[in-house]
């Protein structure tokens, strides 16, 4: 068994018109997971009053005992150490700590300089965003562990009349695992100061772009648009429970339909490609302590010189690659890719 209790807060500020707005939203869950003959039952509601935990259990196993009707399975989720800490996105600036006031005038304070230096902020285009989640979970074999979680990140475009349909977008603001200092480090006012160079360039480039001809060209694709790349051809294709067919009727299906016969054989991209899956990495959006089963974050390579060599698997699911481990004398161990949106969520491969 294991439960989760969740804490999210979100703010969004924006510049709409001549004026700002912020919204606010919190949410709190809390959710109970429990395993009985193989099989899974989870329980979840809007609320952490202390009174539902108990009843959020007794549906959870009664939940898996009926799911435990079907053929006879066997779960394996291995052996792993109990946790136990608290851990927290190491961001320089908690955001939420900054006031309103300070957050709108900057808002404001920016769509001046603009103008003073000959563009104009997009008024349906300029937003910040925050994002902090408390997370706390505890499991039956004795782990207890809570780990806070912040994405900071934002959007600002700006135009001008000297060229129409041109936008031109505020480097350095992509959400990631960060605080504050998102918006100190992107150096916002010294980029609106080269705005109308920048729009120039971008209208230039248009132009001869509509006047090209078809052909190969060199392509250099910045960090949002290789993150895309990756995530739609290796990234959902590596999520073990899809390459089964357990998400047919979700999620999808992917290429790689039998994992055991193509882990280690199959080439999915150019040699020279190697994918390393890290969720340690400082500032990124993935990166924790622990999974929510408690295994403990470290990178493990997808991809070998263009070569399928692992998936994406949580604590059920390593023992499913057990036979391609052995092979290669690895050990079974989940990659720690269990997650969920919030506690009202069962915990899945993400």
């Amino acid at each position: 068994v294991d439960t989760r209790l969740t804490r999210t807060v979100k703010h969004i500020y924006a510049l709409n018109a001549s004026d700002s707005f912020n919204s606010d939203r919190e949410r709190v869950g809390v959710g109970v997971r429990a395993l009985v003959n193989g099989y899974w039952g989870f329980s979840a509601c809007p609320s952490v009053d202390t009174t539902n935990i108990d009843r959020l259990a007794r549906e959870a196993v009664s939940q898996a005992r009926v799911n435990a009707k079907a053929p006879p399975r066997v779960t394996d989720l291995g052996q792993y150490p109990a946790v136990q800490g608290t851990w927290s996105t190491p961001v320089q600036i908690d955001p939420f700590e900054v006031s309103i006031e300070e957050k709108i005038d900057f808002i404001r304070y920016w769509g001046d300089y603009a103008e003073q230096q000959g563009v104009l902020l997009s008024n349906q285009s300029c937003w910040l965003r925050f994002y902090r989640e408390e997370r706390t979970v505890a499991t039956s074999d004795g782990g207890c562990f809570t780990q806070t979680l912040y994405e900071t990140g934002g959007n600002i475009e700006f135009g001008s009349g000297d060229y129409n349909n041109v936008e031109a977008k505020i480097q350095g603001l992509q959400t990631s695992g960060r605080g504050w200092e998102v918006f100190l480090d992107a150096r916002i006012p010294e980029q609106l100061a080269t705005g109308k160079t920048r729009l120039k360039a971008i209208d230039t480039l248009q132009k001869q772009a509509n006047a090209s001809h078809v052909g190969r060209y060199t392509l250099v694709c910045d960090g949002t648009t290789m993150a895309n790349l990756l995530d739609q051809t290796l990234g959902i294709a590596t999520q073990l429970d899809r390459a089964l067919g357990f998400e047919a009727n979700a999620g999808g299906t992917t290429y790689i339909d039998d994992p055991l016969a193509m882990i280690g054989h199959l080439q999915v991209a150019a040699p020279p490609v190697t994918v390393t899956a890290n969720r340690t990495a400082p500032t990124q959006l993935a990166t924790v302590k622990w999974d929510d089963e408690g295994v403990e974050s470290q990178p493990f390579t997808l991809v070998t010189e263009g070569i399928l060599a692992d998936f994406q698997t949580t604590r059920e699911q390593a023992s499913w690659l057990g036979p391609y481990y052995h092979t290669k004398g690895r050990p079974i161990r989940s990659n720690g890719c269990a997650a969920a949106e919030d506690a009202t969520y069962i915990t899945m491969q993400h």
